[in-house]
């Protein structure tokens, strides 16, 4: 009998005869046509002496279930280890079409007396079997290579063309705030944008909703072979709404060329999209810790009493000074890059970045922070929607986003992380802020922030965009302050 099935433990492979277990011997003989280290599918043959009669069945089992060749599928429950125990149940079929189990010999009462014509028609039957084999294999080789040519060729999803066009204004997210026809990239500046990798439909698997935004939904899941073969890697899926306009499937084209050409230790990786279904997919690294502000107000000194109410949290430890040099140095490095490459973030703040292992901070958005953290937005003259407490005097009264107005959130970005996390003038409305960023009014010191970090913060926020600081002046700044020998303890644990 030929079997296959899949598990997570991966499951023991057992043989039952006329309804009790029966060992693997001379007369029953396993043998497996897969790796032991490949958790995704088990295969096999179990051969049976042809002197032995009865009703035979396979069965796979491991901690989480069993399933036998009786239920037409050897597919069984599998779950993924995430934060130390399961999440969640899924069954591996919804990527891998079910197998059903097909024995390659009849055997009856009298199959003793049938052993001659069975010893003389086995070979014949096994060498048709082969060849079928053969001809299957090679033929779903052949689908599958055409699907890859017709969906690189697929039209609406045009990810070969030349983007030499792009404004300095897109930003790295799916929330448009404004247009800035007024600021363009030079070809001669801007570097080439790749072709996104295209990703398997099939090997993407949605877990969970962790949040929605302008494109669509963005949920955690799981996609296979992305890294290493054989091996599953937990991801961000950002997704397009099914009946997303034709504009907002150019945006999501375009944001899918741009993120393809970022490459820096402190943005995160984007893996590739899928266009394969109605609902088109981006593939992200997922940041086990969340966004940078969460993180903050978890490990401040209002933990306590933000952690009311949700005794599921461990209380954390604070976070040091030294640990937030370490944070706002990894933000300014990412914002140092994409300086380089002539473009603007927009958006820069610590909604906007994420936290993974060791402390570890990359900037990216998924187009899910308008919704979480929708006061921080506001609707100027009916139209524009922008956050105008991390936004210069410029973009608020002129829609003008340049290197320069990242840069004056990057200020902003500072003061948060040294109130960890509070919210810019959260004693103000929307519109008192917008007075006083008109009238050049800037935020007060926080009581912990060292005078370095506080000479960065005023040297963002100077009334004229030529006067700031560059990125690179403000990265080489607290460079300077970071002691070469840092003793961090583990608060993420």
């Amino acid at each position: 009998m030929i079997y296959e099935g899949g598990g997570y433990p991966t499951p023991d492979v057992q043989l039952y005869r006329n309804g009790f277990r029966t060992r693997f011997d001379s007369v029953y003989r396993h043998r497996p046509l897969t790796p032991k280290h490949l958790n995704a599918t088990v295969r096999g043959v179990v051969e049976i002496d042809v002197v032995v009669s009865g009703q035979f069945s396979v069965v796979l089992s491991n901690a989480l279930g069993h399933v036998s060749s009786h239920d037409l599928t050897v597919y069984t429950t599998v779950s993924f280890p995430y934060d130390r125990q399961p999440l969640w149940l899924y069954t591996v079929s919804t990527f891998k079409k079910p197998v059903t189990t097909t024995p390659l010999i009849s055997i009856s009462s009298n199959s003793q007396d049938e052993t001659p014509w069975i010893q003389i028609f086995l070979p014949a039957f096994g060498s048709i079997l082969f060849i079928g084999i053969v001809v299957v294999v090679i033929r779903s080789v052949w689908k599958r290579s055409r699907l890859t040519r017709l969906m690189t060729n697929r039209k609406p999803m045009k990810m070969d063309r030349k983007c030499n066009d792009f404004y300095e204004g897109l930003p790295l997210s799916g929330l448009h705030l404004v247009d800035n026809p007024n600021y363009c990239v030079s070809r001669k500046k801007m570097n080439p944008l790749k072709c996104p990798k295209t990703v398997k439909l099939q090997t993407i698997l949605l877990m969970r909703v962790i949040g929605e935004g302008a494109f669509g939904r963005v949920f955690l899941g799981t996609c296979a072979h992305l890294i290493k073969k054989n091996e599953f890697t937990i991801v961000a899926v950002k997704t397009l709404k099914g009946n997303s306009s034709e504009s907002l499937k150019r945006d999501f084209e375009r944001e899918a060329e741009m993120l393809s050409s970022l490459e820096h230790e402190n943005i995160v990786t984007f893996y590739g999209v899928c266009t394969e279904s109605d609902q088109w997919m981006m593939i992200f690294e997922f940041m086990e810790n969340g966004d940078l502000n969460k993180f903050l107000r978890m490990h401040g000194p209002d933990a306590a009493m933000l952690r009311a109410g949700d005794m599921s949290q461990e209380l954390q430890q604070q976070l040091t000074k030294e640990q937030l040099m370490k944070i706002v140095i990894q933000i300014a490095s990412g914002l140092e890059y994409l300086a380089s490459q002539h473009f603007v973030h927009r958006d820069v703040a610590t909604r906007n970045c994420l936290v993974g292992a060791d402390l570890v901070v990359k900037l990216g958005d998924f187009g899910m922070s308008r919704d979480i953290y929708c006061t921080d937005y506001y609707k100027v003259d009916g139209t524009a929607i922008i956050p105008v407490r991390w936004m210069p005097p410029e973009s608020i009264m002129y829609r003008t986003f340049t290197v320069e107005s990242d840069v004056w959130s990057f200020g902003v970005t500072l003061w948060e992380v040294y109130t960890y996390g509070k919210q810019p003038w959260f004693e103000y409305s929307n519109i008192e802020v917008i007075e006083h960023i008109k009238n050049h009014r800037t935020l007060r010191r926080p009581p912990i922030c060292p005078d370095v970090i506080y000479k960065i913060m005023t040297g963002c926020w100077k009334s004229s965009p030529q006067d700031r600081l560059t990125m690179k002046e403000i990265t080489r700044l607290l460079e300077t302050e970071l002691p070469s020998t840092l003793v961090y303890i583990d608060i993420i644990a």
